[in-house]
């Protein structure tokens, strides 16, 4: 991906996508209730609900504000 230049990225279902950045990033998701995230490994908490469209701003200070919490044993 090029700094700076916004990209397009359509996946599929099933399809997966690794993005490895250091830079602050936004990241706009047009099926929020679609789409499983994870950052670092991790799974993020739902980012909206189906056919909503989200903005996330994500930093490497950041990205842990949206790791979901804990299931409960």
């Amino acid at each position: 991906m090029s700094e700076g230049v916004p990209q397009d990225f359509i996946l599929q279902p099933g399809e997966t996508f690794q993005y490895r950045y250091v830079k602050p990033i936004v990241l706009q998701v047009g099926n929020a209730g679609g789409v499983t995230l994870f950052l670092n490994g991790q799974a993020t908490r739902p980012m909206g609900t189906n056919g909503q469209v989200v903005e996330l701003n994500l930093s490497p200070s950041n990205w842990r504000d949206y790791i979901a919490a804990p299931e409960a044993p």
